[in-house]
C-alpha cells in the first residue's frame, strides 16, 4: 500500500474509534441505569427518579455525566462521518463507492463485504487499493 493510500485510510477510518468509544458509553449507560432501577429509581432519561437523597442523586449525577458524554461523541462521530461521506461520494464508480461505504461508514469488514458481493480475499485487497485510489482528496490527517 501506498503512502497516499495509507494516508487516506487513516483520515477515512476517524470514525471507527469514535464508534467503538461510543458503543462502550451506551455500555456504561445501560449499567449505571441497571445500577440505578435495581437501587428503587426509575431512570426517565430526563434525570428525575423516584427517590431523594444523596445515593440515589450520585447515580442520577453519574447517568447524566455518561448521557452528556455520549452527546458529545454522536455530534463528533456525525461530524466526522459527514466529512467521510463527501469524500467517497467523489468515486465515480458504484462498487468502488459502495465498498467504501460499507466499510467506513457502515463499519463492516471487506471479508463480509466480499462475500456479500461474490469476492476472495485478494480481489478484496486489491479493489480496496483502487477505492482508495479513487477518492479524490482528503485534508490531511491530524
Amino acid at each position: 500500500m501506498s503512502d497516499e493510500q495509507i494516508r487516506k485510510k487513516e483520515w477515512l477510518n476517524r470514525g471507527y474509534p469514535l464508534r467503538m468509544k461510543l458503543l462502550g458509553k451506551y455500555a456504561v449507560r445501560r449499567e449505571r441505569v441497571a445500577r440505578a432501577e435495581y437501587s428503587g429509581i426509575q431512570y426517565d432519561k430526563t434525570g428525575s427518579g423516584g427517590h431523594s437523597g444523596n445515593a440515589m442523586q450520585a447515580k442520577l449525577d453519574s447517568i447524566a455525566d455518561v448521557e452528556a458524554e455520549i452527546a458529545q461523541l454522536e455530534q463528533e462521530l456525525d461530524a466526522v462521518e459527514a466529512e467521510v461521506e463527501q469524500a467517497i461520494r467523489s468515486v465515480g464508480d458504484d462498487t468502488l463507492r459502495s465498498i467504501l461505504e460499507q466499510h467506513y461508514l457502515g463499519y463492516l469488514s471487506f471479508a463480509r463485504i466480499g462475500r456479500e458481493i461474490g469476492y476472495g480475499k485478494e480481489n478484496m485487497i486489491k479493489l480496496h487499493k483502487k477505492a482508495l485510489d479513487a477518492v479524490k482528496s482528503t485534508p490531511e490527517y491530524t
